[in-house]
């Protein structure tokens, strides 16, 4: 009669922990989809980055004086964290935790161990800034890597 009770419990543990419904997790994609704006004083340099609904993005560098450089290339998110990789698809110099505290701010942290944390606000890019930018493509182009923000 124990053994019967036993099973019957276990078989009932088994079949509550089985129906229950995973809760869906939330996608931060589409918080992310839109034009940002971040100003980083410890690097004197200016950002503008456009993450599209298509996985690619545009990014405006102006690090100390001097015209904006222009990259593009892929992004997409695993949970909480944002990756992307360049138009010739070198990876970006990080991967970074996302938080998004209300939706006119994303706070980026970098996961490669520097632990830099960068704020953007949510903004429009000026069309002054892209229509004078010097056009940079990829890392391979002769550009430093510690130049390239991500």
């Amino acid at each position: 009669m124990k053994r019967l009770l036993y099973t019957i419990l276990v078989a009932m543990a088994l079949v509550g922990t089985g129906c229950g419904e995973d809760k869906p997790v939330e996608s931060i994609m589409p918080k992310i989809f839109g034009e940002w704006h971040c100003t980083a004083e410890e690097f004197s340099a200016e950002v503008y980055v456009a993450f599209n609904e298509d996985g690619t993005f545009e990014l405006y560098q102006q690090v100390g004086e001097g015209r904006y450089r222009f990259y593009d290339g892929t992004w997409y998110t695993n949970g909480m964290t944002l990756i992307g990789a360049y138009s010739d698809n070198s990876p970006w110099g990080s991967q970074y935790g996302v938080a998004i505290p209300n939706p006119d701010t994303m706070v980026l942290t970098a996961l490669n161990g520097s632990n830099e944390v960068m704020t953007y606000v949510r903004t429009v890019i000026p069309e002054s800034i892209k229509e004078n930018s010097t056009t940079l493509r990829s890392l391979s182009q002769g550009e430093d890597e510690t130049m390239a923000w991500f």
